[in-house]
């Protein structure tokens, strides 16, 4: 014998257990500043040398399928 309101807590179930696996597929577009800061390294290295990276001079999206494109200026003076 099962109780009455089994249906509604297995459906409440399912619905957040929705919720919560589309909140974390991250979506393509611009990246926002948390996620910049995530993906944006310390400093890049080219040909032997490494430079510091300015993340306010940094910008980056996400693709349809995930992949990350990023840019930002290095801070080569001095």
């Amino acid at each position: 014998m099962r109780p009455r309101g089994m249906p509604i807590v297995i459906l409440s179930f399912c619905l957040l257990a929705w919720r919560l696996l589309s909140a974390t597929e991250p979506s393509a577009g611009v990246l926002d500043a948390e996620d910049l800061r995530k993906a944006v390294p310390a400093s890049y290295f080219f040909r032997g040398q490494s430079a510091s990276v300015q993340l306010r001079n940094s910008a980056g999206f996400r693709t349809p399928d995930g992949k990350l494109v990023l840019a930002g200026l290095v801070d080569t003076s001095g």
